[in-house]
């Protein structure tokens, strides 16, 4: 199977999950932990640098495994500039 057709399965079961619990899922993808240099130096997983904490969540695992070519799943989340819920996810190159 191709990296598209994976990606493309991934943002269909993640938009799916969406429709069936928001908040839940929103929260889950919300979700940040601190993670060692170690691992932020994996060439290929996101990891944030909070200036020397290291803070990983779901889709920087995600990203990956599935990125390629710049294109990485992105949460797009409502229009209220402090909402923490998610309205779908999509592929973006960044």
């Amino acid at each position: 199977m191709e990296i598209k057709d994976i990606r493309e399965k991934a943002i269909d079961l993640l938009n799916e999950c969406l429709k069936t619990d928001k908040i839940s899922i929103s929260n889950l993808i919300n979700e940040r932990i601190s993670v060692s240099k170690a691992l932020a130096d994996h060439p290929t997983i996101q990891v944030q640098d909070m200036g020397g904490n290291y803070i990983l969540g779901m889709l920087g695992i995600l990203n990956g495994i599935l990125s390629k070519n710049n294109e990485f799943i992105v949460a797009v989340y409502e229009s209220n500039q402090n909402s923490t819920i998610i309205n779908k996810f999509e592929i973006r190159k960044i």
